[in-house]
């Protein structure tokens, strides 16, 4: 009769043993997660290898404490669905620092363990890990002694708030292969998990176009928190890094703008010198741009250079400080070139340095003009007579920088040599030649711009040099009657000085023979047309 009521009392004191107890426990994270089950369980020994841990309920508390300085508790959960964790770790105050260690990892096919995260702590009561986004699967807690040991009680929680939405990070997307597909215009919610780890995602584009990234972090974090980089990634599996920023301080950011062709580009988040585990949100803004009167990434070399045509718009911008736009025409015959540059206003002085450039066989670039502009909101480049040939824009930063818009246009007007100066025209082997009375329109192109024309005096005779121009401007334009002897050496014959009206008439006295006209600025330059004509006084 004792023998059975000593075993009913033993069932009796078993079963209440077993009888989960409630405490008070309403701890939240953030405002995704779930409330923490006001339910405390016990640990179970013996669980000191990761085939024996105690299975956890997620969200509820355990109660354990560490029987030896060896002694090592397991604890495994199991994630249905991806979600957001936190391990919470309580032990008594007053404990000393580094007196327990608590790891969040899993254990791989070959029994192998991947640390994910720790803690060490003892001197503070209350205590969280970083917050993990993990994927599906089963995971383990690791509690050992860390410097000094306690055998007092510790309450060991794992919090998790389910995500199952597309728009957060999934991990484990730490290298470009593991990246997340992302799609353009979503915003995504992600967080660093810990201080290497690094959070890779991966868009398409499937035409041409414009993207904006923006990234929104809390305020009130440290600057240089996060770097952030927009890449590309060849064949070899080596990155490109296009642009990056370094943040944190401030909450709303976004990068510049870039023109991008189809293809796959990636988004890098990592640490930059300080470190939070706090959320992120990331969106990649793109604007289609199939047209072709939209400039085409990557034109940074000539090589490369975006074919433009006569009397068309062109939008482009600059995607970096160190970005360079090039552009080419094809002039099929000699002619007029106008090149006509918009930006927005307010952009400041020398903020875009344009130049119109030749390039020889071997690569060679030859500016014939340049200009800084940017205070100005629509730009008129000095016009250009060019002969028959391929010609290259170049757009950079000139002093200061602007990711803003810019449009150009190049306007061609063909022009034939019995009525226009042809260039290049600028030294008298290359002189234009003329007919007596028939008139000729020319232009400088630049300050260090001279003009030849050759013509040939049939008879010794009167002859009337007649030069009219558009603007009145004195000491602009010097004209040299001149001929060529034995040895090429100039010989000058008569000069003049025009500007200060418009027509201008000068009787010459000459011999039979070959003479050149020479046209040039000394003083104050005019980019405006001449007419010149050559007449035989009858």
């Amino acid at each position: 009769m004792k023998k059975k009521t000593f075993y009913l009392l033993f069932f009796i004191l078993t079963s209440l043993c077993m009888i989960p107890q409630t405490v008070k426990a309403s701890n939240t994270i953030s405002n995704t997660v779930s409330t923490i089950h006001n339910v405390l369980y016990y640990e179970t020994e013996y669980n000191d290898i990761y085939s024996s841990a105690n299975y956890m309920e997620l969200n509820n508390s355990y109660q354990g404490n560490l029987s030896s300085r060896e002694d090592v508790d397991y604890y495994m959960f199991t994630l249905n669905n991806s979600g957001r964790v936190q391990l919470n770790f309580v032990n008594p105050p007053g404990e000393q620092s580094y007196t327990w260690k608590v790891r969040l990892l899993a254990v791989n096919e070959y029994g192998e363990e991947k640390i994910y995260d720790y803690i060490e702590t003892g001197n503070k009561a209350n205590n969280n890990t970083n917050t993990w986004r993990l994927p599906a699967g089963t995971y383990y807690i690791k509690i050992g002694t860390s410097y000094s040991y306690s055998n007092t009680d510790y309450k060991l929680t794992v919090k998790f708030s389910e995500e199952l939405s597309n728009s957060f990070e999934q991990e484990f997307n730490d290298t470009y292969m593991t990246a997340n597909l992302i799609q353009t215009g979503t915003r995504y919610t992600g967080n660093l998990s810990h201080q290497e780890d690094v959070d890779y995602y991966k868009f398409e584009l499937p035409k041409t176009g414009n993207i904006v990234i923006n990234f929104v972090n809390p305020s009130g974090e440290q600057s240089y928190t996060w770097k952030i980089s927009l890449l590309s990634v060849d064949e070899y599996g080596e990155e490109k890094v296009y642009d990056y920023i370094s943040t944190g301080n401030k909450a709303n950011n976004s990068f510049n703008k870039w023109r991008l062709p189809t293809g796959t580009y990636y988004v890098k988040v990592k640490k930059d010198y300080s470190f939070s585990n706090n959320d992120y949100k990331l969106t990649v803004n793109y604007v289609q741009e199939s047209s072709d009167l939209y400039e085409q990434e990557f034109n940074g070399n000539y090589l490369a250079a975006n074919k433009v045509k006569s009397g068309k718009t062109y939008t482009g911008n600059l995607d970096s400080d160190n970005d360079i736009d090039y552009y080419q025409f094809k002039l099929d015959a000699p002619g007029r070139v106008t090149i006509n540059f918009i930006n927005p206003p307010n952009s400041g002085s020398y903020t875009w340095r344009i130049e119109l450039l030749a390039i020889d066989q071997y690569g060679d670039e030859t500016v014939i003009d340049y200009a800084d502009l940017g205070e100005n909101v629509n730009n008129t480049l000095a016009k250009w007579r060019l002969p028959k040939g391929d010609y290259y824009i170049n757009i950079r930063k000139s002093y200061s920088f602007s990711n803003s818009d810019y449009k150009l246009k190049v306007t061609f007007k063909k022009e034939t040599a019995t009525a226009y100066e042809q260039e290049n025209n600028d030294v008298y082997k290359k002189a234009n030649t003329i007919k007596l009375d028939k008139k000729y329109t020319g232009n400088l192109n630049d300050e260090k711009d001279k003009d030849y024309f050759k013509f040939t005096i049939p008879k010794k005779g009167k002859y009337t040099l007649e030069f009219s121009n558009t603007q009145l401007q004195t000491n602009s334009w010097y004209v040299d009657i001149c001929a060529i002897n034995k040895y090429g050496e100039e010989k000058k014959i008569a000069e003049y000085d025009f500007g200060k009206s418009k027509q201008n008439k000068q009787v010459l006295s000459l011999s039979k023979g070959t003479y050149y006209v020479k046209i040039f600025n000394e003083y104050y330059f005019s980019n405006k047309d001449y007419k010149i004509i050559i007449k035989e006084n009858k």
